[in-house]
């Protein structure tokens, strides 16, 4: 009996190890910003470089509470341009009081989410609260979208035709908003301003009135990835460090923390 005993002990012990060892997990990696860029290029969103890969619906939804605290969160579903080591790129028509909010550093907290639900597939979801810094438009302008670029120029156009002829093009939509009051003026304008693009004729100046380019710098971020198979979702958390300096303009982060799933 008792060398029965001793002959199982080793077993057991190796036993412990190896149920020990199925529910470790490992970190996805100490920047976050790296393994976001790392997922949306297996999932063909971007390149490799970070870049809004041609013709891809990639976005993430932007919310800031306003400056008069009664009033609702102002929520924005916006393109991303690019991700790397920096931050998140993006655009929005320059002159609206959520990008000027945001250019003034106003805090803001984001939402993305890809992948699928579904068995023998997985879904994650990042979260995420920081300021912007604006960018020279130049550096995304080359990967800006055509109907990007066209909606915010057109925009631009009609805000700038309303006022030349004094007219009240807001109606009754709330504020920092225009209504569609001539359809058929905006469809003709957006097929000129179109031809425009395409034949490089629309001056530098106008685009940079018309269009601001930012770059979310996160202070955390935070990861939930998982499926219908898995027992447990794995939720991740970055903090940004507070003592380490930028290297090369990548944001540093203290090692990543692993969360309750809720």
């Amino acid at each position: 009996m008792i060398r029965h005993t001793a002959a199982l002990l080793p077993r057991r012990t190796l036993a412990k190890a190896l149920t020990a060892r199925a529910f470790v997990t490992k970190s996805p990696g100490p920047d976050p910003l790296e393994v976001l860029r790392k997922e949306c290029v297996n999932r063909r969103l971007c390149t490799v470089e970070g870049y809004r890969a041609p013709g891809v619906h990639w976005v993430f939804s932007v919310a800031m509470t306003p400056r008069d605290s009664d009033a609702a969160p102002n929520l924005r579903t916006i393109g991303i341009q690019r991700v790397s080591p920096a931050g998140i790129d993006f655009v929005m028509k320059k002159g609206c009081k959520t990008a000027t909010a945001i250019a003034e550093e106003h805090p803001l907290a984001i939402l993305y989410s890809q992948g699928k639900y579904a068995p023998g597939q997985s879904a994650e979801q990042w979260r995420g609260e920081g300021v912007c810094k604006s960018l020279p438009l130049q550096e995304l302008l080359d990967v800006l979208p055509h109907y990007t670029l066209t909606g915010m120029l057109v925009s631009k156009r009609i805000e700038k035709e309303a006022l030349e002829a004094d007219d009240d093009s807001r109606g009754d939509v709330s504020v920092d908003r225009l209504a569609l009051m001539n359809r058929s003026h905006v469809t003709e304008l957006t097929q000129k301003t179109r031809l425009e693009l395409e034949n490089n004729e629309v001056s530098e100046e106008e685009l940079e009135k018309s269009i601001q380019a930012f770059r979310f710098l996160p202070d955390r971020l935070e990861r939930m990835h998982g499926g219908p198979d898995s027992i447990l979702w794995e939720r991740w958390e970055w903090l940004r460090s507070a003592s380490a300096a930028e290297s090369e303009g990548a944001i540093p982060w203290n090692d990543p923390m692993h969360l309750l799933p809720h």
